[in-house]
């Protein structure tokens, strides 16, 4: 398996690349140093939202979300974050947003119900329940704003990552779509609310707010992404009252924000294949699993279990195929099936612990057991007819009626394409037979 860049670590589809939160959110201040505000950005990018009335799978609430150390390595480089996570985890758990509300109201929220870091994993974060509006169930809210996570997490500074955001805030408007170029007029005043510049710094004469608020992350976003902006000032007399930035996204990708955010077959089958699976053994284990989400929190689990080995792992792959087709479960320290049953592991534990008695006082304990839990168990009525075939193409019924679904409106059409090219099917014939 190739060593994983930079660059592959943070488009890994574990997380997604596009971030999404309400308008109300970009626009509020938000009360991070740099480490604090990637940690945020690194766990919006965990979550699932719900933007539009054709979703059809999307986080009903939060969930505990685990960034990876191998994650946080990468974004934050080697183990400098090791010397800054507690006090940061700290500075988080007691942060708020201080929201400006349409009607001139100032709503303070509080982010974290729970912060956890573990050595050996990473970074387990939950999100308190007052955040739903603003980055999960977007579809009620007076708008939302996608930006790209990767060019986020590339700027050192929280003042460009602020600046990029609020810029992208109107990217959707009609009027840039065409030109891709956005024209923003703010005030210092907005400025310093959104920036979260300290009260009291660069008071007076403007030169050192504009340098290091404005130019200096103006200048970063242009050497550090593929986005290009400028600003210029705007003066009321000799006073400077509000700056003009235009952002300039023709290098950029032309993604709507209404993109959809549901993951789809192909990013579970990257995600695969970014552990070291070919495509054909990526598809074979993720038939093991019930869906897209389960596949993802497979994942995760198979790797946070490989953290906690204190065991050399030499075949690596074999112990995450294993991992994810039998979902495997952390219980004490031993790596159990999720169906595995107590009564076996009492089995075990009888035979190990036996080794030099007879094969009779070995088994007769065992015996024991398994009458002991005949005689609890209800009977069972047993039905020897054979299950009818839904198609002879073995495709599950929830596989099926996605697939329609997906034809019908004609998105993920790749994905699809995949997807039936691993039952030997086409589009074509697909529609033919079942449509």
């Amino acid at each position: 398996m190739t060593q994983n860049t930079n660059d592959d670590m943070l488009n890994s589809p574990i997380f997604c690349n596009k971030i999404y939160q309400s308008n109300l959110l970009i626009g509020a201040r938000k009360n991070f140093d740099l480490f604090g505000m990637k940690i945020f950005l690194l766990s919006l990018q965990g979550l699932n939202p719900h933007f539009s009335i054709q979703d059809k799978i999307f986080d009903q609430k939060f969930k505990e979300l685990l960034i990876p150390s191998a994650k946080l390595k990468e974004v934050f480089g080697n183990n400098w974050y090791l010397h800054q996570i507690k006090t940061t985890c700290n500075k988080l758990f007691d942060s708020t947003i201080e929201v400006d509300q349409p009607n001139g109201v100032i709503e303070l929220r509080h982010l974290f119900r729970r912060l956890e870091y573990v050595p050996s994993e990473g970074l387990y974060v939950w999100f308190d329940d007052v955040l739903r509006p603003y980055v999960l169930d977007l579809l009620d809210t007076r708008g939302f704003t996608q930006v790209d996570a990767p060019s986020l997490l590339k700027l050192s500074s929280t003042y460009a990552i602020r600046l990029l955001e609020v810029m992208l805030q109107y990217r959707n408007f009609e009027k840039f779509k065409i030109r891709r170029e956005i024209i923003r007029t703010l005030k210092v005043s907005e400025l310093r609310f959104m920036l979260n510049v300290p009260e009291g710094t660069y008071q007076g004469r403007l030169n050192n707010f504009k340098k290091f608020v404005l130019e200096n992350p103006v200048r970063e976003i242009n050497e550090r992404t593929n986005y290009r902006m400028s600003l210029q000032t705007i003066k009321s007399g000799r006073q400077i009252v509000a700056f003009e930035f235009k952002l300039d996204t023709k290098l950029v990708p032309n993604v709507e924000n209404n993109e959809r955010r549901t993951p789809l077959v192909h990013e579970a089958i990257d995600a695969l294949q970014s552990l070291g699976f070919t495509e054909k053994v990526a598809f074979a284990i993720f038939k093991k699993c019930i869906d897209v989400d389960d596949c993802f929190s497979r994942i995760n689990r198979a790797q946070a279990l490989l953290a906690r080995s204190k065991m050399p792992i030499r075949n690596r792959e074999g112990f995450l195929r294993k991992a994810i087709e039998q979902d495997w479960r952390l219980y004490g320290s031993k790596y159990k099936s999720k169906k595995t049953t107590n009564i076996a592991a009492e089995n075990e534990t009888h035979i190990r612990a036996s080794s030099t008695k007879s094969l009779a006082e070995v088994f007769a304990p065992i015996m024991e057991t398994l009458r002991k839990a005949a005689t609890t168990m209800p009977k069972i009525e047993y039905d020897d007819t054979p299950p009818a075939e839904t198609n002879k193409y073995n495709i599950s019924p929830e596989l099926m009626q996605n697939l329609k679904d997906w034809i019908r409106e004609g998105r993920g059409m790749e994905s699809v394409k995949m997807v039936l090219k691993e039952y030997g099917l086409t589009v074509e014939r697909f529609r033919k037979e079942f449509m």
